[in-house]
């Protein structure tokens, strides 16, 4: 036999996996972050629905900025997310406004893409997921599902802050939480989960009035998509029998069914919870519909 001419390819150790893995995401979002300045341009005034970034420069960052000045977010007309949103996005919002949109964008995907493999429990649905037509328009607007996402799949006293960010998206886990939290430990474990967003959004309330009043129009929007409350029995269904099999999934695909108001990039999040051959056969159906990626 030949000797092995090609010297075996020296193996990571152990201590510098994590470090150099966490080395190659954060270098992949930023190759992306400087992908998207090039590619998708942004400036600065305002514009109407469906141009670059419409959501991130029209309510978002303006709203952030307001925090960050002092101000009321909620004079910014297009703003009506809880207040904690901003603490989030203020770090984006601090920066220009062509980089700030590019790292949010690149962040978000990121985030989008890991919570979906979690979800999913492999790469390519997820991936399927987040390069569909939909979803990426969510991304060029500058909107915030993977916020609510990432509330997914952290504790439920951190995670409720998340999904609450969009209840669209959370409300239906906030409410699975809820009922798990009772059949844990009763009374005193819904107080422990559900006590740090409640007496946040206790507080917000005393600085920025009942902000909720905000969207009571949205449901007239008229890039609503919403189904309600046609399919609410569906989503009732879909959310007894996470509760009966103690499976977030269901809940996370319920959450549109409840909600007045949808637009149309949100309805992928709910795609995550969905068994895998389900993801491709309606994101074949996006494809069909949207155009190609």
């Amino acid at each position: 036999m030949k000797p092995d001419l090609l010297p075996a390819r020296a193996a990571i150790p152990a201590r510098w996996e994590k470090p150099v893995t966490a080395a190659l995401v954060l270098f992949s979002i930023a190759l992306l972050a400087i992908a998207v300045h090039r590619l998708i341009p942004i400036e600065e005034q305002p514009c109407a629905y469906g141009c670059t970034g419409v959501d991130w420069r029209g309510a978002f960052r303006p709203a952030a900025l307001k925090v960050l000045r002092g101000e009321n977010p909620y004079e910014i007309s297009g703003y009506m997310n809880p207040p904690w949103t901003l603490l989030a996005i203020a770090p984006f919002a601090a920066l220009p406004i062509d980089i700030g949109y590019s790292l949010w964008f690149a962040v978000g995907m990121a985030v989008y893409l890991f919570v979906a493999y979690r979800l999913t429990g492999s790469l390519l649905p997820a991936l399927v997921i987040v390069l569909s037509p939909v979803t990426r328009v969510g991304f060029v607007n500058g909107n915030l599902d993977w916020l609510a996402a990432l509330g997914f799949i952290l504790p439920p006293q951190i995670g409720l802050f998340f999904v609450l960010m969009k209840p669209q998206i959370g409300a239906a886990v906030a409410l699975y939480w809820l009922v798990e939290a009772w059949r844990a430990g009763k009374f005193r474990e819904v107080v422990r989960v559900f006590a740090p967003v409640s007496l946040v959004t206790l507080l917000s309330f005393a600085l920025y009035g009942f902000w909720p009043l905000q969207s009571a129009n949205m449901h007239s929007s008229p890039w609503n998509t919403s189904l309600f409350p046609w399919l609410v029995p569906l989503g009732v269904y879909l959310l007894y029998r996470a509760l009966k099999e103690h499976n977030i999934k269901w809940a996370i695909v319920s959450a549109p069914f409840f909600a007045p108001y949808v637009v149309l990039h949100s309805w992928t999040v709910p795609l995550m919870g969905l068994p895998v051959p389900v993801i491709y056969a309606v994101c074949v159906a996006i494809y069909i519909m949207y155009g190609h990626p």
